[in-house]
């Protein structure tokens, strides 16, 4: 999964090929000797195969889901599948000891933690507290997924709830950046969606928000037009700029979202 979010982001960003690199070597440690293709190039090339194709595992003995996984498209973009696999099950591949890039300032969050270890950590700081404070903190997740600073902290203050270090920039592949930079959120939940091949979405597959981007929009500053939409689903675009937002993994069992 990290070797196709790297992928998808070589054009603009030189450390890919490294993580490239990286990850071929990270797959090749897991494997028997010899088994797995032989350099990052043929993995590249490999990423749009089903895993069970190319991946010499023990498939029978695992979820035939995984098996059947594609990392990325035909027109070399990550499929919806691999992103929710990247989402629920990857785990942090290195540690804390600097020798290692882990790619925290340009790769999507969902490659460096899982949402699990995320939802953990949120939930023990928001049961520290007293019930009040329990029913403030979750109430603010709910209610309050992305802010600026400023709008956040007057949250905190104005429903007595502890400060959560749950809020972080908006990821990228949840703003268009143009002149400004721009997001939209959810009409049902409210989270940023995320942008990916000209195509807005949420993140939680119920929440049926679905909108394209009108090529050649979004001109002299202004944020691109939107179709589709179903509905009173309907959204309007927010300046991205000094805006945070959960994260992702944060959002599992006291978000907008069910879960």
């Amino acid at each position: 999964m990290r070797a196709g979010a790297a992928w998808i982001h070589r054009v603009e960003e030189p450390r890919a090929w490294r993580e490239l690199s990286r990850m071929h070597g990270v797959l090749l440690s897991s494997l028997p000797v010899g088994a797995g293709p032989s350099t990052p190039a043929e993995m590249i090339d490999l990423l749009p195969v089903r895993l069970r194709e190319w991946v010499p595992l023990a498939w029978g003995e695992l979820p035939s889901v995984m098996g059947d996984l594609v990392v990325l498209t035909d027109n070399g973009e990550l499929t919806e599948e691999a992103f929710e696999a990247g989402m629920n099950y990857l785990e942090a591949l290195y540690g804390d000891d600097g020798y290692f890039d882990l790619g925290g300032t340009w790769l999507p969050a969902w490659v460096r933690q899982t949402a699990e270890q995320t939802e953990r950590a949120t939930f023990r700081h928001i049961r520290s507290g007293g019930q009040a404070g329990y029913v403030a903190a979750r109430t603010m997740l709910t209610e309050v997924p992305y802010g600026t600073e400023r709008a956040l902290v007057e949250e905190y203050s104005r429903r007595g709830a502890a400060r959560m270090d749950v809020y972080g920039p908006v990821p990228s592949d949840r703003v268009w950046v143009g002149a400004s930079s721009w997001l939209w959120p959810c009409p049902e939940c409210r989270y940023p969606m995320v942008l990916r091949g000209g195509q807005l979405r949420c993140e939680y597959p119920p929440h049926q928000s679905r909108f394209g981007l009108v090529a050649g929009s979004g001109k002299r500053g202004g944020p691109p037009v939107l179709t589709g939409g179903r509905g009173r689903l309907v959204t309007a675009a927010e300046l991205a700029e000094g805006v945070l937002c959960l994260d992702w993994g944060g959002c599992g069992g006291t978000s907008p979202v069910p879960g």
